[in-house]
């Protein structure tokens, strides 16, 4: 038998157009929808889509859901600060501690090009 999925997904009012405060740029970008002049259904509100997970029976994780490219343009922006600081820490400063046992540098050094690629 299939189990029943829950979706979650949903759009919140976060603020009006005016006030949003953008907080992270990782999430998706909000819907904003200023008609505050329409004679009829006059609004002014800022859309936020979010999302939720089941982490255990009791427990909800909800969000704000985020934008892949710009989570892996973050992730990139991080890994490439951290190389840097490797290369020169790490890589560039290396002491000749391993004179006697060749197996044990190499290892060593695979570590550290794997860290830093």
């Amino acid at each position: 038998m299939k189990k029943k999925s829950t979706n979650a997904k949903s759009m919140v009012i976060v603020s009006d157009v005016d006030n949003y405060d953008f907080k992270d740029n990782r999430v998706l970008k909000p819907l904003l929808l200023n008609c505050s002049e329409h004679p009829e259904y006059p609004m002014n509100h800022a859309f936020q889509h979010s999302d939720s997970v089941k982490l255990t029976k009791k427990k909800t994780l909800e969000y704000f859901v985020p934008n892949n490219i710009s989570l892996l343009l973050s992730n990139s922006r991080t890994a490439l600060n951290d190389a840097e600081k490797m290369y020169k820490e790490f890589l560039l400063e290396q002491q000749d501690e391993f004179k006697e046992d060749k197996i044990d540098e190499l290892w060593h050094n695979c570590f550290l090009v794997s860290n830093y690629i």
